[in-house]
């Protein structure tokens, strides 16, 4: 009965750590998204949080450093930067990168703060 129950928190507990996201990576995602979207407040650490929530599940975490790295170094000019421009399986995961970002974009939208003004008096 030991065995089972070994065996099978193992079995469980696996898919957790297969594709998982390092610390790092995850915080990087959302700390990018929070300083491109107005910087960091409340509301853009829930809207960034959940569209890397979004994208992690989309998107192994091996296939997404990748298309990042052919995301930051694809405009290198010349043949420093062709290595990755020509890679297919770069510009694979970079249009699937591209893809899930604006899917997480439409699934969890930005919230803008609004301010109330007050009200004017009208006369007839």
């Amino acid at each position: 009965m030991r065995i089972f129950v070994l065996s099978l928190l193992v079995v469980v507990t696996l898919p957790v750590y297969a594709g998982d996201y390092s610390s790092r990576t995850s915080f990087t995602m959302v700390a990018n998204c929070m300083d491109e979207n107005g910087g960091h407040t409340q509301a853009n650490l829930y809207t960034c949080s959940c569209r890397a929530d979004f994208i992690q599940a989309g998107m192994s975490a091996e296939d997404y450093e990748d298309a990042i790295t052919v995301e930051r170094y694809r405009d290198v000019p010349a043949d420093k930067g062709a290595v990755f421009r020509d890679s297919k399986k770069g510009q694979v995961l970079y249009s699937a990168l591209k893809k899930i970002r604006k899917e997480a974009a439409e699934t969890c939208p930005m919230v803008r703060a609004v301010t109330q003004t007050p009200a004017t008096k009208v006369e007839h």
